[in-house]
């Protein structure tokens, strides 16, 4: 063979390999977006709810790609000396309050959820732990944060 013809076979190896590294890697134009992984990327609680006062509104930011409708999972844990209703053997309160959201609203909202009763003369902290499932079953991992039931 010639060295013209070894040249030309040469460069036809070249960009065949060429070819089929850039079909098995797109280019950054082709690339599709990597899909964010369905969590809760913040919480909105109110810091305090004054007893037997208005109640306070729960805000749920979230990301991914869920199937609606999606349900807001919530347990809560209060002190030993204030009845928060049965409680699990760590303490969570039981079973988990859920709320469902038909349309896909971010953040899910709502409004008047939180609120403390009676006449305690002393200010506690309720803990929550809030998941979202979505309607094929995906789970959120846990956010835990908490409120305070201001009692004067």
């Amino acid at each position: 063979m010639s060295r013209s013809r070894w040249g030309l076979v040469l460069g036809s190896v070249v960009l065949v390999a060429l070819l089929a590294s850039a079909a098995g890697s797109p280019s950054s134009s082709r690339r599709s977006a990597t899909a964010a992984p369905f969590q809760i990327t913040h919480l909105v609680l109110p810091l305090y709810v004054k007893q037997n006062g208005p109640r306070g509104t729960r805000k749920v930011y979230w990301q991914g790609q869920p199937t609606f409708p999606v349900t807001v999972h919530e347990h809560g844990i209060c002190p030993e000396s204030v009845n928060c209703g049965p409680r699990n053997a760590v303490g969570w309160g039981t079973p988990p309050a859920a709320t469902t959201f038909t349309t896909s609203l971010n953040p899910l909202v709502n409004t008047g959820l939180y609120h403390c009763e009676g006449n305690l003369t002393s200010n506690y902290v309720i803990g929550v732990e809030i998941w979202l499932t979505d309607a094929k079953g995906h789970r959120t991992p846990a956010v835990r944060d908490f409120w305070v039931c201001k009692t004067h």
